[in-house]
Order: structure tokens, then C-alpha cells, then sequence
């Protein structure tokens, strides 16, 4: 008399043929969803990948939530990263609209600061410019006089 152990009792298929809901693709894709967030969080770090950081962020959300979903019909424990990833890419998410929002609010002041920044000859002119953009964004929130100082928008 043979006993065989019954499903879900016996090694963990591997391989091309793996179902999709398999303990290693759960365990793997919730890695995923935090690399992915990690990814995002230095690309909100460099200034000229600022503006993609949102793609690998939105991935890192729905990556980690479908993985969680993923585990709990499996009758898994969540998988590691993925609760990571959701978080961090969510973060990571509502900055990017916040510095988004910021900057399309601030478009004029911005644009005439620019334009004062290409007509500037001197170092003084520049630091007037820096001034001048300080006072306009004081006004637009309503901040105090003297709040901002041209060393805050110094970059």
C-alpha cells in the first residue's frame, strides 16, 4: 500500500510550465514590487529622471497588490516586498503629483523667472531674479513677506 502525499503537500513545481499563482512567482513578484518603488524613489532623486519616476512607481503598486491578492487566494503568507512596494510606490506616487501640481500652480513665476535668469548679464541680476521669484511665490501662498530668501531657490 502506497501513500501520496495530496496536493500542495509535495516539492513546489518549477519551471516554464509553473502555474502563475506558484509560491516562487508570488515570492519573486513581490521582490519585484520593491525594486520597483526602490527604482522609483532614486529616479525621484535625479532631476532629469524625476519625471519617469511615476512609471516604475504605479508599477510598484500594482505589482505588490495583485502579489498580496495573489498570496491570499493561495492561502500564503503575504509575500515579502510586496507590502513594501505597494507603500513606497504610493509615496513615491502622491510626490510626483504634489511636484507636478506645484509646478503647473507656480507656471507663471516660474516662466518669468526663467526669462529673468536669460536676460541676466551679472551675478547680482541672477540673485535679483532669485529675489524676485521668492516674493512672487510668497504672494501666490499667501506666505509672509521675507519668508522665502533667494538662498531657499538657489539651485
Amino acid at each position: 500500500m502506497s501513500i501520496e502525499p495530496g496536493p500542495g503537500t509535495g516539492p513546489e513545481p518549477k519551471g516554464p510550465g509553473t502555474p502563475p499563482g506558484a509560491p516562487q512567482d508570488i515570492e519573486r513578484n513581490g521582490r519585484r514590487a520593491m525594486w520597483l518603488a526602490l527604482a522609483a524613489v532614486l529616479m525621484m532623486l535625479i532631476p532629469v529622471a524625476t519625471v519617469f519616476a511615476v512609471i516604475p512607481a504605479i508599477a510598484a503598486v500594482v505589482l505588490g497588490v495583485r502579489t498580496r491578492r495573489a498570496a491570499r487566494r493561495a492561502g500564503r503568507p503575504p509575500a515579502p516586498g510586496s507590502l513594501a512596494g505597494v507603500v513606497v510606490g504610493a509615496i513615491v506616487t502622491v510626490l510626483f503629483v504634489m511636484i507636478v501640481g506645484t509646478q503647473l500652480y507656480l507656471h507663471e513665476e516660474i516662466t518669468r523667472y526663467s526669462q529673468c535668469q536669460n536676460a541676466a548679464n551679472t551675478i547680482q541680476e541672477e540673485r535679483g531674479c532669485r529675489e524676485r521669484l521668492a516674493r512672487d511665490v510668497e504672494k501666490k501662498f499667501g506666505l509672509p513677506s521675507g519668508t522665502l530668501n533667494e538662498e531657499m531657490l538657489a539651485y
